[in-house]
């Protein structure tokens, strides 16, 4: 058993002197004993790719046709003119650990009761043998998958509210695409909530996985699933926050695992989506009561100046550390064309980077590679080709990066005994680790071990579920004192060990450390230090 008292402060990160070992694991320090302890000195690694939760690029694919079969073919030899083996290739699974499945609720759920991904439906559903192919695609890769399920027909060529909801009585309204005529179902609609309830309700059911799935994004309501500029069956905005709250409470009710997520906007439920930097004055408050509920935020238009503005850019820094953030970019570079030019932007590599700053300001956890059957088009292609340098330092940089750069632990201790142990904890990033988001509550927690001095493995595990994680962020570092009880250990030489443990798992590392390879063991524990108990 372990017992806690959390004291956080504040230290300029560059004010601190972290001695560096040869292989980039532990060091004691030369400055003798803290009470008694030895202090060990951790170096990090501010550069190896770590892949952990609600971190890093998130890659996307859709299910609909325009997905191409050969899509992982060309994903694990994607060009990248800067590759770092020098051979123009790279395989994108190496920088992504997630694939973000975008689809239309008609396609996921085309008869009533009937699912694409019930056992067979790939033999005759051509959404179902996509979602089969991404989602044994994205395992074989060692990548969790995430969906976005829009109910929104409007820009698109087929009916994204299924036929059979509007065929059992569901109002709705018709738009053009091209030479296509489009159904959507009128969210404040009675008929359309009561089958969107039973989707949603089966979709968790399958889904609210936190071993493959990563989050669930949007409520799939409003243009491109944005949740603005809504039509409603009264023709004004009047159902709006009934609404809102309905759709809000159905997924947080539902995915009480996996993180959900909805777009921050100014505009939010409202019938309208742009009218400059005005905004309605109720956003913050329905916003706040989404997150209230459990969700996470995301915005679809990072480095669109006349679009992701200031509203956006204070509500979300004014919940910086409290909510974690997802990034799409806004500029997309096979259909925007030369328009980028009216932000200012010269070509698709300032875009990037536009989008970049704006991500980084807003310390976003995910920024995404999207997809296009053009490659050559894709944003994918453009970050890798046109700002592959910006790819690296994200990962390096902006995804949250934690390790203990100071433990202070005995070097002897008698069997039976209570200890006091102390650790202070560094985030190297500019993202921080949203241990406090409803879904995650409890499962990840800070863990001292007495591990096997010869196989590594945990003899003795000592979890503190008292450590507040979320609180280490950038230039800031919290300091633990720990009180780890002995009873029933046996005497015999061990090895300190140090990890952010999945308490839901059987206490193995969970959250991956911003330290060398060489200073883990084969499991993911952190050695710290030889111990003896006697």
């Amino acid at each position: 058993m372990i017992h806690l008292k959390n004291m956080a402060f504040v230290i300029v990160f560059a004010a601190l002197g972290v001695s560096c070992s040869k292989d980039g694991g532990a060091d004691k320090s030369d400055s003798g004993s803290n009470d008694g302890l030895t202090e060990v000195r951790i170096s990090p690694d501010r550069t190896r790719i770590l892949r952990n939760p609600l971190s890093g690029w998130v890659c996307y694919a859709g299910i609909g046709d325009g997905l191409a079969d050969d899509f992982w073919e060309v994903y694990d030899n994607f060009d990248c003119k800067d590759a770092p083996d020098g051979s123009g290739k790279v395989r994108v699974s190496d920088y992504s650990s997630v694939l973000y499945i975008k689809a239309a609720w008609s396609a996921m759920n085309p008869e009533d009761g009937k699912y694409i991904w019930q056992e067979g439906m790939e033999n005759y559903s051509a959404p179902a043998r996509r979602l089969k192919l991404l989602i044994d695609g994205a395992k074989e890769r060692g990548m969790k998958i995430a969906f976005t399920i829009n109910t929104n027909s409007v820009d698109k060529h087929e009916n994204y509210t299924p036929d059979f909801v509007r065929e059992a009585g569901a109002a709705g309204y018709w738009t053009q695409t091209g030479s296509s005529t489009v159904f959507s179902g009128y969210p404040d609609d009675l008929v359309f909530q009561q089958y969107y309830e039973t989707f949603v309700k089966a979709f968790a059911a399958e889904y609210n996985n936190p071993d493959e799935v990563e989050f669930i994004s949007g409520l799939g309501l409003g243009s491109w699933g944005e949740c603005h500029t809504f039509k409603y069956s009264t023709g004004n905005a009047e159902p709006r926050e009934a609404v809102f709250e309905w759709a809000t409470k159905l997924y947080a009710g539902a995915f009480t695992k996996v993180p959900v997520v909805t777009n921050y906007h100014r505009w939010v439920g409202c019938t309208t989506g742009a009218d400059g930097n005005k905004y309605d004055p109720d956003s913050e408050r329905l916003l706040q009561g989404a997150i209230d509920k459990g969700f996470s935020m995301r915005h679809d238009a990072f480095g669109m100046k006349h679009y992701y503005m200031e509203w956006e850019k204070n509500f979300i820094f004014s919940r910086r550390y409290k909510v974690p953030v997802l990034a799409e970019g806004g500029w997309v570079k096979n259909s925007h064309g030369s328009s980028i030019k009216g932000d200012g932007y010269a070509d698709y590599a300032a875009v990037r980077r536009g989008e970049y700053e704006d991500a980084l300001a807003a310390c976003v956890n995910m920024m995404d590679f999207r997809y296009c059957n053009v490659i050559s088009n894709s944003e994918t292609w453009s970050w890798f080709n046109e700002a592959f340098d910006l790819v690296q330092q994200f990962l390096q940089e902006g995804v949250y990066r934690l390790y203990p750069n100071i433990v202070y632990v005995p070097e002897s201790v008698s069997s039976g005994s209570s200890l006091n142990v102390r650790s202070r904890w560094s985030n190297l990033g500019w993202a921080y680790c949203p241990t406090n988001i409803r879904q995650w509550k409890g499962r990840y927690a800070m863990a001292y071990a007495l591990l096997d001095s010869e196989t590594g493995e945990p003899v003795h595990i000592f979890v503190d579920r008292d450590a507040q994680i979320d609180k280490c962020v950038k230039n800031s570092m919290q300091t633990y004192d720990s009180t780890i009880d002995l009873s029933g250990v046996k005497p015999g030489r061990y090895t300190w060990g140090m990890a952010i443990v999945n308490t839901e798992k059987d206490n193995v590392p969970g959250i991956e450390l911003s330290v060398r390879k060489s200073a883990l063991t084969s499991s993911g524990w952190l050695k710290v230090s030889d111990v003896e108990v006697i």
